[in-house]
């Protein structure tokens, strides 16, 4: 039987709910941070109450408001705002030993870049693709497709494959990738297009895929995404990208659950592709509409 790890998650959503349950199944001793005081009470209050893939249960979660008076930890995983990135990896200093590893899922595209200034080379890469929805207290699993975990900036390492064997065994579907700069990338494609699109018509995923008028706005949108990785980044973007991502996402009910644009964080999104694009002489005007829209 594997030792019990200490495994703090910072940032409650969906996903990082969703993760947080299959470790508390596995037995793993999990503490939540949220700097939101909304969700930070919800739960403090209230039990998490699952369904769907993970099945009907209730969790009493440890939920903090902050890393003080939190014992180091072995596994820490990064859902925070990409504007809390600088305070955080100063507090999580006093929690981090040798043996401590931290993993990014942060959405904008530099996210791990900041923290790795901070935190050093302790830095792993990861990216979930969950269909899930959170409801007050109520979390609908409806579909863990896969996580990806990977080296920043190299090809797995032996401690890689060490965390990617535990997530496997906490029933949590793992692909280990060698290039973690392009996976981001994809995923970036889609989160940019989508998050900002969502916020402004207060849809779901299918219902902005099933309206003509939105759909074209997510693939040009899309587009210039794949534009700018590719001319800025360098990066090669698998063919059919954007038709494969709409089909793979048009059966999903997920909604972001943002409140405001400061939750939204578009600067880390639409505006940075529209600096990036600028420095280059690149066009990206649907990208510019977002942001105009959202201001």
């Amino acid at each position: 039987m594997q030792n019990r790890k200490n495994i703090l998650i910072f940032g409650m959503d969906s996903v990082s709910l969703s993760l947080g349950v299959h470790f508390l199944k596995s037995n793993q001793n999990v503490t939540f941070i949220s700097t939101n005081e909304i969700i930070y009470n919800l739960f403090k209050q209230n039990n998490l109450i699952t369904q769907g893939e993970c099945g009907e249960d209730s969790y009493k979660l440890s939920v903090k408001s902050s890393p003080q008076n939190i014992n180091i930890q072995d596994l820490i995983l990064i859902f925070s705002k990409n504007s809390e990135i600088e305070t955080i990896t100063k507090n999580l200093k006093p929690l981090i030993y040798q043996k401590t590893n931290i993993i990014s899922f942060t959405k904008g595209i530099d996210g791990e870049e900041k923290i790795k200034s901070t935190l050093g080379n302790k830095l792993l890469g990861g990216i979930s693709y969950i269909n899930s929805t959170l409801q007050e207290n109520i979390l609908d699993i409806k579909q863990i497709k896969e996580t990806i975990l990977g080296e920043i900036n190299s090809s797995p390492t032996n401690r890689m494959k060490e965390i990617f064997d535990f997530f496997n065994s906490c029933g949590i579907l793992t692909r280990l990738t060698d290039d973690f700069k392009t996976e981001k990338w994809i995923k970036f494609v889609w989160t940019n297009a989508f998050d900002s699109l969502s916020f402004i018509e207060k849809k779901t995923v299918s219902e902005l895929i099933s309206t003509p008028e939105t759909r074209t706005t997510l693939v040009k949108l899309m587009a210039e995404t794949i534009n700018v990785g590719n001319k800025i980044a360098g990066i090669i973007f698998p063919d059919n990208l954007i038709s494969t991502q709409l089909k793979n996402f048009l059966n999903s009910n997920i909604k972001e659950n943002i409140q405001d644009n400061s939750f939204l964080e578009y600067e880390f999104l639409n505006e940075y592709i529209v600096k990036l694009a600028e420095k280059s002489g690149l066009n990206v005007p649907e990208n510019i509409k977002i942001c105009n829209q959202i201001e």
